[in-house]
């Protein structure tokens, strides 16, 4: 950039050099002008009209010199530290040295230090469930594996483009460790009921036409009962329709089963393709008045 800086102080020199002649020439032409009306010899209006040019001469040199600017570049140049308004992290930069940039620019970005935030972008479904103050499930994996409680701090009114999503912040305990853009999962729970009936979300099967229906063990039988599924969780679906609870169901195998297949129970893995498919594991439908089920949905996003 200083070499840049010398080839413009060559030009601003030579054209200050220049304009510096003019305004000479227009004072010494009205100066003598001066003298001449003194004598009878010229008009007030030739005085007038030499005193004008000599004005117009100095305003050009003026303006001309200030729009090239050398001195604010010179001091620049000896004074190039940038003092941005907060105090934070640079988290990008987007200019090198040596570079020109146009007035405007954006050369760095500076995340401001305080507390942690998880950024995630959520569908138009969840968006209405969610509210400032909900308590979220946070998982950073770079972080450790135990999942942390955040809260949210707000949730955008209005979808971004083009993705039509909505942005939540979600508030990271003050202490915990994380850096700018570190991926993270946030699990929502927006809804729970209690005595429901709950079987393991492992056992459903869904059709080709999105019906969904599992397993029903009678002795050594198996039965394939459609069911409607209400709320799902990490682990367990509730069932609104299909099963009272306390059913055995298969767990594991079934999609190699046909209603009414004869079936084995045994704590086996399920099998392979073209395998013998009557050994298959089970669980049970839970009844249990305490049972309670809560809905889960998760969305990604990165730390701010």
């Amino acid at each position: 950039m200083r070499d840049t800086y010398g080839s413009a102080l060559e030009t601003y020199t030579s054209t200050r050099e220049l304009l510096d002649e003019q305004v000479s020439q227009a004072r010494e032409g009205y100066e003598n002008l001066q003298a001449l009306f003194a004598l009878g010899a010229v008009s007030q209006n030739q005085v007038d009209q030499a005193k004008l040019g000599l004005l117009q001469a100095e305003n050009a040199r003026k303006s001309t010199l200030t729009q090239m600017g050398l001195d604010d570049v010179w001091d620049i140049l000896n004074n190039p530290t940038v003092t941005a308004p907060i105090a934070g992290t640079v988290s990008s930069v987007s200019v090198t040295a040596g570079v020109a940039v146009a007035p405007g620019t954006v050369g760095a970005v500076i995340s401001e230090i305080g507390r942690p935030q998880v950024v995630v972008n959520v569908s138009e479904t969840l968006q209405p469930s969610i509210g400032v103050g909900d308590a979220v499930e946070i998982s950073i994996p770079s972080v450790g594996e135990s999942a942390v409680q955040g809260t949210v701090s707000s949730v955008a009114s209005a979808a971004s483009l083009p993705s039509a999503l909505y942005e939540v912040h979600i508030d990271l305990p003050k202490d915990m460790k994380v850096s700018i853009g570190m991926f993270a999962r946030a699990t929502f729970r927006t809804d729970s009921r209690t005595g429901t009936v709950l079987i393991p979300t492992e056992a459903i099967l869904t059709g080709e036409d999105g019906s969904q229906s599992v397993y029903v063990v009678d002795g050594d039988t198996a039965y394939q009962v459609n069911v409607t599924t209400g709320l799902v969780g990490e682990k367990q679906t509730e069932i609104t329709s299909g099963l009272h609870g306390g059913e055995q169901l298969v767990t594991r195998g079934q999609s190699y089963l046909s209603d009414g297949a004869p079936v084995r129970v045994t704590n086996a893995p399920a099998p392979e393709d073209g395998a013998d498919a009557s050994g298959a594991e089970s669980g049970a439908a839970s009844s249990d008045a305490a049972s309670s089920q809560a809905a889960v949905q998760s969305a990604e996003g990165k730390a701010a």
